[in-house]
């Protein structure tokens, strides 16, 4: 005599365990996807192919450093200017000797933003630069002082908003007090940033 269970997985109508394990088959399945797609995509990048070659002997270098030189002016190219500006750009800054680095504070910045035009930011702290210079520690702070200014000018409000916007802020600042003072000023430290 067959029992009432018996008949339900005969008609294909019981529960049973082969869809659980389908389940858990394409659970796996679709986590490990979204594993290896997150790891291709916050993979850092993979080493330039120079780095892997083996060194050439110094002659072959040479050789081959004047081909491309040479192929790229006979093609109206900038030639080695080109390439020397594009090495220069790669090249990680050269180390700062903590012994000539020092700190000042800048006069506080208050200005408007580019929109809306009603807003205004105060902006205080101070700048880190290098002792041996041309430029005195307050100049620097002046020209740094001013230099944000015409920067905050040209910003909206939500460009600063969230801790991305600050890093942005922070990160830009940096980049013009750098090349604006030949850099001497190492870091605009932002202390303090108040919206009025």
């Amino acid at each position: 005599m067959a029992s009432k269970g018996d008949s339900k997985d005969k008609d294909g109508k019981g529960g049973g365990i082969m869809p659980l394990i389908i389940a858990a088959v394409l659970s796996i399945v679709i986590g490990v996807g979204a594993g290896y797609g997150t790891i291709v995509t916050f993979a850092p990048p993979k080493a330039p192919e120079a780095a892997a070659k083996p060194a050439a002997p110094p002659a072959a270098d040479a050789k081959a450093a004047e081909a491309p030189a040479a192929d790229a002016k006979a093609a109206g190219g900038h030639g080695a200017e080109g390439d020397a500006a594009a090495t220069e750009e790669e090249q990680p800054p050269e180390p700062v000797d903590p012994a000539d680095v020092a700190y000042t504070p800048i006069p506080p910045v208050i200005t408007n933003v580019a929109e809306p035009p009603t807003v205004w930011l105060r902006l205080e702290g101070g700048i880190t630069y290098l002792k041996s210079g041309e430029k005195k520690p307050d100049v620097l702070a002046g020209e740094t002082a001013q230099q944000i200014v015409q920067y905050i000018r040209t910003i909206k409000l939500s460009d600063v908003e969230g801790h991305d916007g600050m890093q942005f802020l922070q990160d830009d600042l940096n980049d013009i007090t750098r090349s604006l003072s030949n850099g001497q000023v190492q870091n605009v430290l932002i202390s303090g940033l108040i919206v009025e």
